[in-house]
């Protein structure tokens, strides 16, 4: 629900259709939240679960620039 704001207003995840981001958030959430309570529970630490976040928030956030808005330089391009 923390990122609800965000995907609502500023277009986060799915810039195009954002009441679909609203559906597809809560279960990829949950989906991910087992692969990383496994994480943490295999080594022990909150290390690895929080640096599969965020490889997981830059994966995402690139294939979101490179399939939905043409590549990393098509906004410097167009300006």
């Amino acid at each position: 629900m923390w990122h609800y704001p965000l995907m609502l207003f500023a277009g986060y995840n799915f810039p195009d259709d954002r009441q679909s981001g609203l559906a597809v958030f809560p279960v990829s959430t949950v989906l991910l939240s087992i692969v990383f309570g496994w994480l943490m529970l295999e080594t022990g630490s909150v290390w690895a679960p929080s640096l599969a976040h965020a490889a997981t928030n830059v994966m995402v956030s690139s294939l979101v620039v490179l399939l939905f808005f043409g590549g990393p330089t098509r906004g410097v391009r167009d300006v």
